[in-house]
Parts: structure tokens; C-alpha cells; sequence
């Protein structure tokens, strides 16, 4: 546990250099559907993703940024594991600058 709150730590500055606040998994939902994260947004992962989300460990540094994809339209890249998922958003969040609920 001890390695992974320093590799957080060591990590975390990496998403705030990209201009974000250091968003990370708070909760983890039936087996990698769900993902709610520490703004308190809610978000759907898409099918073909579950392998991958469901292995997400906490706290992990991500980046949210726009996939291009109709139905799945965002896509959150976990900079620890350097894997990503793409997902739609359940809920509205409360970081400013990134508009999810229009």
C-alpha cells in the first residue's frame, strides 16, 4: 500500500501539469461498470472496456478528454496503469472548464 501512495503521490502532479485538477477512481462499481470519481462525477464504461476498467486500483491519476466516439463520447486514460476507457457520462461534475452534460 505504502508503494502505491508514493507512486500516486509521485504521479499526481502529472495531471494537474495538463491543466486538470488530479482526478482520481473514489469508487469502482459492478465490476468496472461504474466509475465515480473524486468530483463526484458518475460515469458509464463502455462494453469492450470493462477488462480494462475493472482493474483501475485507488487512488490512480486520470485524464478526461473528448473520444469522438457518438455513443461513448469520452475517453478517461489512467496515467498509472497507462491504459484507457472510453465512457459516458451518469452524472454532472463539478470541474470547471469541462462542460459533460450538454
Amino acid at each position: 500500500m505504502r508503494h502505491l501512495i508514493s507512486l500516486f503521490l509521485l504521479l499526481a502532479p502529472l495531471a494537474i501539469a495538463y491543466g486538470q485538477e488530479a482526478l482520481t477512481v473514489d469508487e469502482n462499481l459492478h465490476s468496472g461498470k461504474v466509475l465515480v470519481l473524486s468530483d463526484g462525477s458518475t460515469w458509464e464504461v463502455a462494453p469492450q472496456d470493462l477488462g480494462t476498467s475493472q482493474t483501475w486500483l485507488f487512488p490512480s491519476p486520470l485524464k478526461i478528454e473528448k473520444s469522438g466516439d457518438a455513443t461513448y463520447p469520452y475517453r478517461i486514460t489512467n496515467a498509472q496503469a497507462g491504459t484507457s476507457i472510453l465512457v459516458r457520462p451518469i452524472a454532472p461534475i463539478q470541474s470547471p472548464g469541462l462542460d459533460f452534460m450538454s
